[in-house]
């Protein structure tokens, strides 16, 4: 029986490990690249997380002291209760 794996010989051997040498370099830096862009998206989402976070805590806020106000204003009598039903914040 025979050797079903072909063997590289003489010049063609140079050939061959060159071949492979700059395959194995081109997915290493395409490698590279994918994980730069990587890295790129992930910082770019956390910095887009932060920005949507901090805005939702302002609107928290604003919403917190609208809702305190109009408790207030309510219970001075400046604002009628069945007004307040109207809103949506509570």
């Amino acid at each position: 029986m025979s050797d079903s794996t072909a063997t590289v010989s003489g010049g063609d051997n140079n050939s061959f490990e060159r071949n492979t040498a700059e395959e194995v370099s081109r997915i290493v830096e395409q490698s590279k690249e994918l994980q730069e862009s990587a890295a790129t998206l992930i910082s770019r989402n956390t910095q887009e997380e932060a920005s949507l976070r901090q805005r939702a805590l302002a609107l928290d806020s604003t919403i917190k002291r609208l809702r305190s106000f109009i408790v207030s204003s309510v219970k001075k009598g400046k604002l009628d209760p069945k007004d307040t039903e109207k809103l949506d914040l509570f």
